[in-house]
């Protein structure tokens, strides 16, 4: 390093005093320009993105558990309505209940 500042004085190169300060300028307000930029992806896309998310997932997970719920209840109406339904009848009424609504 010191090498090359050396190098620099003996060849008689200076940079005049101002040289660099419009280019600085310029690229300091071109960089707050893009930091005060609005960004599409910001803290509220975000937050509202997570909460579509998880309330997709809860309504999907909810829809789920009634469909099971409702086999259930189903499986169990047809399993009481089952006791009241005579041996002479079961075969007819097993077939009707489960065999043809499973097809």
């Amino acid at each position: 390093m010191n090498q090359k500042h050396l190098h620099k004085e003996q060849l008689g190169y200076k940079v005049p005093p101002g040289y660099l300060d419009s280019s600085k300028k310029e690229i300091l307000s071109f960089l707050e320009e893009e930091s005060n930029a609005p960004r599409f992806f910001g803290t509220k896309a975000i937050l509202a993105t997570t909460l579509l998310g998880i309330m997709a997932i809860v309504f999907l997970w909810v829809k789920e558990q009634q469909i099971i719920n409702y086999e259930i209840n189903t499986f169990e109406e047809l399993t009481i309505e089952s006791l009241e339904v005579s041996d002479e009848a079961f075969d007819d009424w097993f077939d009707e209940k489960f065999v043809f609504n499973e097809a």
